[in-house]
């Protein structure tokens, strides 16, 4: 759509330089057009890129979800041989589901850790301008203008608070076995359930993930699911908690 949007943007700007030709206004400031016309397709240029590297990462997270011995038959039926090799490097670079034994760990997805990095330095970044900037140039802000910035400021706080609580939490590691679950913080304390005790399940979808608990006590253990190999950690939780109908 966008290349088409590009096309569409030369022809009407031919349509208004013929105007301004044929109506006898002349092209005298030609140069701002052009430059107009240049910015708007830079931008378009721009917003498919975007696009391109989004639909990308789009896919990238959906491999990396996958159980990898079906994310390795997807990459082989699906792609040519050097479209396969990027893409497989993409989704390795992501992070891979570790075996011990009978063990299995499940970490953050790199992609997932370092998005939550750039939205806390961002947070910092905005909040501590925007402080800046009322202490700065604290002669010419008016009152209702200290206020706004205050709020922003704080608000920008309040988000940078919660993305450090989200690092912490991506620290960690999903184990997975016969026995049990647990949820490895690296520091190596560990939040462990076993499999047998009634178990409930919930979905929070407005958080992306599910939360494992046993019925009647508090904490969970949560399935997020921007872990590498999500989707078998999933299905092993449903066949060992007892949930598979």
């Amino acid at each position: 759509m966008l290349p088409d949007l590009r096309s569409v943007l030369f022809l009407t700007y031919v349509a208004l330089l013929l105007w301004r030709i044929f109506s006898g206004r002349g092209l005298d400031d030609w140069w701002r057009y052009v430059l107009v016309f240049g910015l708007l397709n830079y931008a378009l240029y721009f917003a498919e890129r975007v696009y391109l590297w989004r639909q990308r990462r789009r896919l990238v997270h959906a491999v990396r979800a996958m159980d990898p011995r079906d994310a390795e038959a997807l990459l082989g039926r699906h792609w040519l041989a050097g479209q396969r090799r990027v893409l497989a490097d993409e989704v390795a670079a992501e992070g891979v589901v570790e075996t011990d034994g009978w063990v299995e760990r499940y970490p953050f997805a790199r992609g997932a850790r370092r998005a939550i990095h750039a939205s806390f330095w961002a947070s910092v970044g905005i909040g501590l301008a925007l402080c800046a900037v009322l202490v700065l140039d604290a002669h010419r802000v008016t009152p209702a203008v200290a206020w706004s910035i205050w709020g922003l400021a704080t608000a920008s706080g309040f988000v940078a608070a919660f993305a450090r609580r989200m690092i912490r939490r991506t620290e960690t590691v999903l184990e997975l076995s016969r026995f049990s679950i647990a949820e490895v913080a690296p520091d190596g304390s560990r939040r462990v359930i076993r499999w047998g005790a009634p178990l409930v399940l919930r979905a929070r979808r407005g958080l992306r993930r599910l939360e494992l608990s046993v019925a009647g006590r508090p904490g969970c253990i949560a399935l997020d699911f921007d872990r590498v190999g999500i989707d078998r950690a999933v299905r092993l939780v449903l066949r060992y908690g007892g949930f598979d109908f």
